[in-house]
């Protein structure tokens, strides 16, 4: 009778602060269940509501934890100390099948020619399905190089993707499909220069609402330059206008729709 009650029992219930939405969200990305998911897209947009109210906001995350990285592929002896991690919570002018659009496009590089000096990208599942709403997964595997301070270049491999969340039609919490991307990079960067970038792990949700998309973005590195403290403010910092900057230019392309076949 113990073991039926342990086999009955109820998940716990998806968190209500960010911070701890943020890890729930990387881990629960490939749950076959929607609802905790739908709970922790109503429990985002509530924390929203309750703490920004309009505009954006972004911050800086704790670290995640061994166990965290384990199990999304990693080495049980992978050195997470050097880890910084941040948030950003914004209102994107598009609609989801826009996002969708810009997600899949093969050739990212275009779109955002400021942000790789090379870029490729290897697709694992068929995508034309996604869109039209044929299938809800996606996936592929980005091969890039990228330029950091001091001319020094870094090429790695980053594993990525896209899913649509269907809650169910009873759903109490978030009733719409919502969009979620995850990507980790299982190995560290080869990096021609001074510098060092070990590990990132990012994950995006993005909740329709009426006249917008609610886009949550999380990411934590570990990556540096030789001689610069990792803890310093100025990574947080950096790693917060990257991605403030990647929002932005998401809203651009949302506008002109021609440069990525929408």
């Amino acid at each position: 009778m113990f073991l039926l009650m342990l086999a009955c029992k109820a998940p716990d219930p998806a968190p209500v602060e960010v911070e701890e939405l943020s890890s729930f969200f990387l881990n629960h990305y490939e749950d076959e269940e929607p609802e905790r998911l739908a709970e922790g897209a109503a429990n985002l947009e509530a924390w929203y509501d309750s703490n920004v109210g309009s505009g954006d906001l972004g911050g800086q995350l704790e670290d995640l934890s061994l166990e965290d990285v384990v199990a999304l592929g990693m080495p049980e002896d992978t050195d997470i100390d050097l880890m910084v991690g941040v948030f950003h919570l914004t209102p994107q002018t598009c609609t989801n099948d826009q996002i969708a659009g810009i997600f899949l496009y093969p050739d990212q590089d275009e779109l955002f020619p400021d942000s790789y000096v090379a870029y490729g990208r290897d697709y694992k599942t068929d995508t034309d399905c996604f869109r039209p709403g044929d299938c809800d997964a996606a996936k592929w595997d980005i091969n890039i190089t990228t330029a950091l301070a001091l001319g020094t270049e870094m090429t790695y491999t980053l594993e990525s993707g896209l899913i649509r969340v269907r809650p169910s039609e009873e759903s109490e919490t978030f009733s719409e499909p919502f969009l979620m991307s995850r990507t980790v990079m299982p190995q560290a960067a080869t990096v021609d220069g001074q510098g060092y970038f070990d590990q990132s792990y990012q994950i995006e949700v993005f909740l329709p609402r009426e006249d917008d998309v609610l886009h949550f973005y999380a990411l934590w590195n570990a990556g540096g330059l030789q001689g610069l403290d990792p803890d310093a403010p100025f990574w947080k910092d950096q790693y917060l206008d990257s991605i403030i900057e990647w929002d932005e230019n998401i809203d651009a392309l949302c506008a002109e729709p021609e440069k990525w076949g929408g």
